[in-house]
Order: structure tokens, then C-alpha cells, then sequence
């Protein structure tokens, strides 16, 4: 799957040395639409990385992309941790961090069309070297 294989890839290049872990961000987006005024968020709760979603809370397209954002980690998450014995011992020791950011619209296109890539996420890995952080 698009989201799973490329990390699928990379978990076995990922070689931690002291002060070093790999960073997997994961932006969401929504196509240049906005929401049907009224729309409601009817799943459960859901709370992430200074965010809260309740349900029945008012949808925007904000809202639209941290949700597609969240999702897809808990898919990648799900995914990878099925195949992977490595990958569970990594995150357990803080190796594989997570960060996650909903980006409204992705607009290549200055709204002129709709594009495919409008509807997505982007999942970008880093190794982060904190030794080199000032």
C-alpha cells in the first residue's frame, strides 16, 4: 500500500546511534472545497499532539486534514507493527517518533482544477540527529 510500503523500505536502512531516531511526519490535506457548513464530526473522541476532535464538534477543512493526518498514522502504526518485530522494538525505545500536522488545502493547482493529490496525506521519514540540535 502507498502509505505502508515506502516505510516498509526504509524501516531497514534506519540504523540508530546514540542521539539519533527517525522522525515519520505525516501532514493531511483536503482538496480546496470547504466543508458543507454544518457538517459535524460523528466518530468517537479523539485527541493528538495538542489537538482535540469531539464528536458532534463542527468539521472545517482544518479539522478534515488533522483527522486524515491522525488516521493514517494509526494505519501506518497498525500496519507496519503486524510485520514488523523491529519496528515495535524501535518505537517501544523511542527510536520512531511520530509527528503529525493537518495542512487544510493542498493546491498545487490555484484552485483551478481538482487534482488527485488533493485528497491525501504526505509521509515524509528523517533520521534527526539531537546531538546536532542547539
Amino acid at each position: 500500500d502507498s502509505l505502508v510500503l515506502p516505510m516498509k523500505k526504509q524501516l531497514p536502512r534506519f540504523r540508530p546511534t546514540p542521539g539519533k531516531y527517525l522522525k515519520i511526519v505525516i501532514y493531511g490535506f483536503t482538496d480546496p472545497r470547504n466543508v458543507p457548513e454544518g457538517s459535524l464530526y460523528v466518530e468517537e473522541n479523539v485527541s493528538f499532539e495538542g489537538v482535540e476532535v469531539r464528536k458532534n464538534s463542527p468539521m472545517n477543512n482544518l479539522v478534515l486534514s488533522q483527522l486524515r493526518a491522525y488516521y493514517a498514522k494509526k494505519y501506518i502504526e497498525e500496519e507496519l507493527s503486524k510485520v514488523s518485530e523491529d519496528y515495535r522494538a524501535k518505537v517501544a525505545a523511542g527510536l520512531i517518533r511520530y509527528e503529525i500536522e493537518g495542512r487544510e488545502v493542498y493546491d498545487e493547482t490555484g484552485g483551478k482544477e481538482t487534482h488527485p493529490g488533493q485528497r491525501r496525506v504526505s509521509v515524509i521519514a528523517v533520521t534527526v540527529d539531537e546531538s546536532q540540535r542547539k
